[in-house]
């Protein structure tokens, strides 16, 4: 199946609110002995949702590709549950074994057939003024293994299958153009263009979508920042 030959301009300055992510920053490290945990809703056709953490309400109406903010929860077993926006129909429930002084982000993927909560740790490198830091992770329910690399063919990740993350990655900070190809080839199947690293700025992209989707299911690429100053 080929996939569609996409084009996205990343503009840094409306992320923050666009993708719904905290604007203040965050203990780092983890000032307090708590796991801290940040939701995403990575599920194509999946409706918007209401987030229960140990059955408390952490957020109203998250809709597809948005994030929440980090919180915290306490060290060891945790549950959460996604309900249809304002009713209680339940889409998924999960129990988490999160460790103290830890970051994760939990992706609400797949199609909605197959919702799942998919846990990922965040670990960060030490930030730096003079650097920022990146991964990827895969999302795209149908779209084959692929390779990231800069547009002067310098690979940054290969081979990242689908409910896939790679490592954080320490970057110069500037100005990039990134291109999603099929692995193992030269096909560009996504290509963000002005993409810029702020120091000590933690990103990560994640691939989202369907290969044959339309509309806000179309295959793309979200972004979010986990951490925002030093």
């Amino acid at each position: 199946m080929k996939l569609k030959n996409l084009h996205l301009v990343i503009l840094v300055g409306m992320m923050i609110f666009a993708l719904g992510c905290d604007k203040g920053d965050f203990p780092f490290p983890p000032n307090q002995n708590l796991p801290h945990v940040m939701l995403i809703h990575a599920s194509p056709d999946a409706p918007a949702v209401d987030v229960y953490l140990d059955d408390a309400l952490f957020a109203k109406s998250l809709e597809y590709p948005n994030n929440t903010r980090y919180t915290t929860l306490r060290e060891g077993e945790n549950s959460v549950k996604l309900t249809i926006a304002e009713t209680s129909d339940v889409v998924l429930e999960k129990n988490l074994d999160l460790a103290a002084e830890t970051y994760y982000s939990v992706f609400a993927c797949d199609v909605a057939a197959n919702i799942d909560a998919w846990v990922v740790q965040d670990q960060f490198l030490d930030p730096t003024l003079d650097s920022a830091q990146l991964r990827f992770v895969h999302l795209s329910p149908d779209a084959p293994t692929v390779d990231v690399t800069i547009n002067d063919g310098t690979v940054l990740f290969s081979a990242v299958s689908f409910k896939e993350n790679t490592a954080f990655l320490s970057l110069p900070i500037g100005q990039y153009t990134l291109q999603i190809k099929l692995a193992g080839t030269a096909t560009v199947v996504l290509e963000i263009e002005d993409l810029v690293l702020a120091p000590s700025v933690i990103y990560t992209i994640w691939a989202k979508g369907l290969v044959e989707g339309e509309g806000a299911q179309s295959l793309g690429a979200e972004i979010i920042m986990n951490r925002i100053k030093l």
